[in-house]
């Protein structure tokens, strides 16, 4: 069995609110104005970057999905 090491945040070692805006600057959020949270989050997330390819359609992504599933 192949394993990855990976780290999950341990919200107890967040001290300030500095430590937050540290943790979200160096995660590289990104979200997309086609999700249904965009109405939210767009005041929060200004800083426009430009990725290379498309975004899959919604069956693209139901077929991306369900192959994961598959392969579970």
């Amino acid at each position: 069995m192949n394993v990855t090491k990976c780290f999950q945040l341990d919200v107890d070692t967040i001290e300030s609110l500095e430590d937050v805006k540290t943790i979200l600057d160096k995660l590289n959020l990104t979200t997309y104005p086609e999700g249904e949270d965009w109405p939210v989050l767009k005041k929060y997330f200004t800083i426009e970057i430009e990725v290379p390819g498309k975004l899959p359609t919604q069956g693209e992504l139901q077929t991306i999905l369900e192959a994961q599933e598959t392969n579970d």
